[in-house]
């Protein structure tokens, strides 16, 4: 399923589509999400995006709270929505530059 969204990509806004997400997933789904699998949401794009991502929906494994995010980084790093951004991305969106 691809998904084009009209507004910025906001992490507030996915913490609380993750928790609407928890309670609406299939049993099956759930048992993948408490077992700590990913489990694809879907493609999209946002405002200033050039082509669609694959997001997930998983368990963060510090904080333990539902999350969605597109893989970041050459590795493909999850990153949570509610834990603090790393120091480098946090110090780079203070400056105004795309972590």
């Amino acid at each position: 399923m691809r998904v084009t969204c009209e507004f910025p990509l906001d992490r507030h806004e996915l913490a609380r589509e993750a928790k609407i997400m928890l309670r609406t997933l299939p049993w099956w789904k759930k048992v993948w999400y408490h077992l700590g699998r990913c489990i694809s949401v879907g493609e999209r794009k946002y405002e200033g995006w050039t082509g669609f991502l694959p997001f997930y929906f998983f368990k963060c494994p510090t904080c333990k709270k539902p999350s969605i995010n597109y893989p970041n980084g050459y590795e493909g790093h999850l990153h949570c929505n509610h834990c603090p951004l790393f120091p480098s991305a946090a110090r780079s969106q203070a400056q105004g530059v795309a972590a």
